[in-house]
């Protein structure tokens, strides 16, 4: 899968992952659409209960509820800090006070392969077309 010439802010998720760079849309045969989009999903996103929250408090992003960072944000921002080099806050605080927009172009430019333009898995680092693995976080 080629990196589009612009993501839609659409694939931002309530929590601040880039749907569009998440394993389960770039890695699987039934592509994920994204957790804002109509469409398919596997079952653990279907069931994220951040999803379910952001949708209960009437907000498109976690970051715009009251009680943000919660104890359903704290855990996952920590683990994708640790384990992918993606800090999920601040994505949702570029998004909030940048415009989404603006933090899908730096998305963009982070997550396209230098070898082929495909688009790198934020899980992995591995390209979806290549298969060539980042190296750098």
């Amino acid at each position: 899968m080629k990196m589009p010439e612009k993501i839609d802010g659409q694939m931002l998720s309530p929590c601040g992952v880039n749907c569009m760079v998440c394993s389960a849309h770039v890695k699987t045969v039934n592509q994920c659409v994204g957790c804002r989009i109509e469409g398919l999903k596997p079952p653990r996103c279907l069931n994220c209960a951040r999803k379910r929250c952001a949708e209960a408090q009437q907000v498109t992003y976690c970051i715009e509820c009251p009680k943000y960072p919660c104890q359903r944000i704290k855990p996952l921002n920590r683990r994708y800090l640790e384990r992918y080099k993606v800090d999920l806050q601040e994505n949702a605080r570029i998004a909030v006070q940048h415009e989404v927009e603006n933090l899908m172009e730096l998305e963009q430019a982070r997550w396209r392969c230098s070898a082929c333009q495909g688009i790198i898995s934020q899980h992995d680092g591995e390209c979806s077309e290549c298969g060539q693995v980042r190296t750098e976080g």
